[in-house]
């Protein structure tokens, strides 16, 4: 279960309801709580943070001999037996970055489907099964039956919880965090709304 985070300077009262609405628009808990713009924002960064935390501790590599993960060349990588996932903001995507992060998170072994970027061409030489889609013939290979369509859904959710306007580059790292909490960890997320609400 999850505990309440207090937010320094502000009563105890609208902190519980701030954890409460977490989940709601920006727009909708400044009106709800009647805080500014700017405290409604700095409180959503400061969960994120303590959602990296979260992630950060509960952190493990996956993949293994026989298990498949799908991954994507600008951001995560996803196990489709487990669902798994593990989110890296990545620099540029050249060989070497995406092979080190690969190789951080993903365990040799493991058959890694992916579209045919040329950074992947050395994935065989690097202890991994390696299956390709080619996206401008095919969504899946007719062949193999490769596909990354589970890695672009969890993406295409990711992006949604991501504001189109007025985010800063250093908070994606946060986005992703909340993210990957809210879908590793529901049941906590759950009682947390709850224990915040029982405590107004």
């Amino acid at each position: 279960m999850m505990c309440f985070i207090p937010f320094p300077l502000i009563n105890s009262r609208k902190s519980r309801k701030f954890n409460r609405l977490w989940a709601q628009s920006q727009t909708y808990i400044e009106h709800e709580l009647q805080l500014s713009s700017s405290t409604v924002v700095d409180w959503s960064n400061f969960c994120r943070e303590v959602c990296i935390g979260c992630i950060v501790d509960a952190s493990e590599c996956i993949g293994g001999p026989g298990i498949v993960v799908e991954i994507d060349e600008a951001k995560m990588g996803f196990e489709r037996e487990s669902k798994k996932c593990f989110f890296v903001p990545v620099e540029n995507r050249t060989k070497d970055t995406l092979l080190e992060i690969i190789q951080k998170w993903i365990l040799p072994g493991t058959t890694i489907m992916s579209d045919c970027w040329k950074s992947y061409d050395c994935l065989a030489d690097e202890g991994f099964q390696h299956e390709a889609v080619n996206h401008s013939k095919n969504f899946v290979d007719p062949d193999t039956g490769a596909h990354t369509q589970n890695i672009e859904r969890r993406w295409r959710d990711v992006r949604a919880g991501i504001p189109r306007f007025g985010r800063r580059e250093q908070h994606f790292d946060g986005y992703l965090a909340e993210y990957q909490f809210r879908q590793v960890y529901p049941p906590a997320v759950s009682n947390f709304c709850e224990d915040s609400a029982g405590s107004d």
